[in-house]
C-alpha cells in the first residue's frame, strides 16, 4: 500500500531508473506508481524474443519472471511467478510484440489472487 511518504516531488527533475520506488503526480497520467513501472521485465522480456535461444530448427525458449517484495516485522517477504514459453522461429516483428505484450498481460494473472 501506497503511503504519503512515498509521493516525489518530480517538479523540474527527470525520474530515472535510480528512482526504484515512489509516486509521482503527472498532468497527462495522473498518479504513477514507479514501483509497477519500472520497464526492466518487460526490456528483459522483449531481448529474449529478438535474440532467442534454446529449442530447435522450430522453436525457442523465452523465460519470464515477474516478482514483488515486502519487508513485514523485519522478515522480507517475496512473491511472483515464473513462466517458460516456447515461441515459433520466424515471425515477423510484429507478430513478436504481440507475444511480448501476451506474455505480460498472463503474468498479471497471479496479482488478484494476492488482494483477495
Amino acid at each position: 500500500m501506497t503511503k504519503r511518504s512515498d509521493i516525489i516531488d518530480n517538479t523540474g527533475r527527470y525520474i530515472t531508473r535510480d528512482t526504484p520506488k515512489g509516486l509521482v503526480y503527472t498532468e497527462n497520467l495522473g498518479w504513477i506508481d514507479l514501483g509497477h513501472a519500472n520497464p526492466t521485465g518487460a526490456e528483459r522480456l522483449w531481448q529474449q524474443i529478438m535474440m532467442p535461444h534454446g529449442g530447435d530448427d522450430t522453436w525457442f525458449e523465452v523465460n519470464y519472471h515477474q516478482s514483488m517484495s515486502i519487508n513485514f516485522a523485519g522478515t522480507g517477504i517475496t512473491t511472483g511467478i515464473y513462466r517458460r514459453f516456447l515461441v515459433r522461429r520466424g515471425l515477423s516483428e510484429h507478430v513478436l510484440k504481440g507475444v511480448a505484450l501476451g506474455k505480460v498481460r498472463i503474468s498479471r494473472s497471479f496479482l488478484p489472487k494476492l488482494t483477495r
